[in-house]
């Protein structure tokens, strides 16, 4: 599993200690932030929308997410996250 995290300062806000985790820091071309918000699974499942997959998401928030089961989409969505984790900088 890996996981590309903007690392902003609001994980420490909500207490998330990512200290000793393998992630990334992501830092956009254009000066602004990432805000991209999916997952895929397997090569197979793509779960994508405007959810933030937060507790305020969950309970206050007027979210959508979608969950496709496409293979051909899982793919072009694997690529959009191989090119964000190469334009990281690893800590």
């Amino acid at each position: 599993m890996e996981i590309v995290i903007y690392d902003d300062g609001i994980n420490a806000k909500y207490g998330v200690d990512l200290t000793g985790f393998d992630y990334i820091k992501v830092r956009s071309d254009r000066g602004g932030i990432m805000h991209d918000k999916f997952c895929v699974i397997d090569n197979q499942v793509v779960i994508t929308g405007s959810y933030n997959w937060t507790a305020k998401a969950e309970s206050k928030n007027n979210e959508n997410v979608t969950i496709e089961m496409d293979p051909q989409l899982a793919t072009k969505y694997s690529l959009e996250f191989r090119k964000l984790r190469n334009q990281g900088e690893k800590l």
